[in-house]
Order: structure tokens, then C-alpha cells, then sequence
């Protein structure tokens, strides 16, 4: 099941036909204002998202039938095999995983560069100006079932845009949008990009790459 998503307008036109100059870094000073007056920025997604999808689509059932209940990028890490701290509790059978914050009270105000690049990358691809002033309080998730062995588990992640205009709320027709500097020594991490994808069923990945912050094109993996 998905809540919404936005719409990927033209992304041929945009990273192919136009050949896009666009200044990715652009507006970054906005972007890092902005994000430094949320509270919220840069600590863990409560379970309460879930909870309120699965209730705005009369879907509650799909909790209580269910034995885990978490987030994309938890379950990544956890079959990835990664460590992390993590808040976990059992209610009437469900076991439910969040992330643990351990500076709740923490104001993030640093940014990294690529956090403005990948956001202006998002907003290009879906038909907003790359500025870094869009929107960044908005996300939407896709909230998707599977078995593991014997476990029934909910699972929500976050969706970038779909491939075009005809909204289908399958993940299947969604889009996951990547950036990669040129001058980046490292390889871009496909495995585990195709891999967390494939937790919530998106099939394709958007690579965008730029040279300091300037889009040299975008291709599709």
C-alpha cells in the first residue's frame, strides 16, 4: 500500500534532451537556513508515520496481523548485517523497531552539501526549481508487506517520485533518485542502493551525476 507520492514529470526531458547546466549546489545558504529551524531535522523517523498511514487507508489490519513492524533503512542495516542502536517493543504479539535518538534534544543545524545537491536533485527531477528552497518538512512513503520465513513484517520507506503523471500507488511505477560527484573517488554503492530499493519494491534508480554541484546528466539503472 502507498500513501502518496510525488510525480516525476519528464525526467527524459530534464537529465537527457536538455542537456542540463543545472547548479545543483544552487541556493545552498536557504537550504541550510531552512533545515537549521526544524527541530526534527537530522533525528529518527518515529513509528507513529506508520501507524497514521495505515489508519489514512483504513489498513490498521495489516499491523495487527503482522509481527514486525519498522522502517526501510532499519531492516537494511539489520540484513546488511550493520550495527546500530535501536528502541524495540513487544505489544500483543508485534514487535516494533525504531531507531534510538540519542541526543533527542539536539538542534542539527551543519548540513553536508550533498544533503542540498541529492534534495535539488529531487526537486528538478520533479518539476520544481532546483533553489533549495522547496518544501522540506514533505515526504512521502510507500508502506509495503513481506514474509520473512514464517514473519509477517510492515515495512515503510521513503519514495522519491513516480515515473510519470499517471498516479498507480504501486511502488513498482516509483523511482528512487540517486546524486554521485564526478570527483568521487568511490564507486556508487549499487548493491546496496538496488538493495534497499527492493525492500519496498521500487525497481529503478535515477543517478544523477554532477561535478561540484554542476549536473552533467542522469541515466537510469
Amino acid at each position: 500500500m502507498v500513501k502518496s507520492m510525488q510525480t516525476a514529470q519528464s525526467l527524459c526531458m530534464h537529465l537527457y534532451h536538455l542537456q542540463l547546466e543545472s547548479t545543483l549546489s544552487h541556493g545552498l545558504h536557504n537550504y541550510r537556513r531552512r533545515v537549521g529551524s526544524n527541530p526534527f531535522h537530522g533525528h529518527p523517523k518515529r513509528l507513529d508515520r506508520i501507524l497514521r498511514m495505515c489508519m489514512d487507508s483504513d489498513s490498521v489490519d495489516e499491523i495487527t496481523a503482522s509481527q514486525i513492524v519498522t522502517y526501510r533503512g532499519i531492516a537494511a542495516k539489520l540484513l546488511w548485517g550493520n550495527a546500530q542502536q535501536l528502541n524495540v517493543f513487544l505489544h500483543d504479539g508485534v514487535l516494533y523497531i525504531e531507531e534510538y535518538d540519542a541526543q533527542p534534544d539536539r538542534r542539527h543545524t551543519f548540513v553536508q552539501d550533498g544533503e542540498c545537491i541529492g534534495s535539488n536533485f529531487e526537486a528538478l527531477c520533479t518539476g520544481k526549481s532546483p533553489n533549495g528552497v522547496h518544501d522540506l518538512h514533505t515526504q512521502w512513503f510507500a508502506c509495503v508487506t513481506f514474509n520473512l520465513g514464517d514473519l509477517k513484517v510492515v515495512i515503510a520507506g521513503e519514495v522519491d517520485c513516480q515515473k510519470d503523471s499517471n498516479l498507480t500507488g504501486q511502488a513498482k511505477d516509483c523511482l528512487e533518485l540517486k546524486t554521485k560527484s564526478q570527483d568521487s573517488k568511490q564507486s556508487p554503492a549499487k548493491l546496496r542502493w538496488y538493495f534497499q530499493s527492493s525492500l519496498i519494491g521500487i525497481p529503478t534508480i535515477v543517478l544523477g551525476r554532477h561535478k561540484e554541484g554542476a549536473l552533467d546528466g542522469g541515466r537510469y539503472d
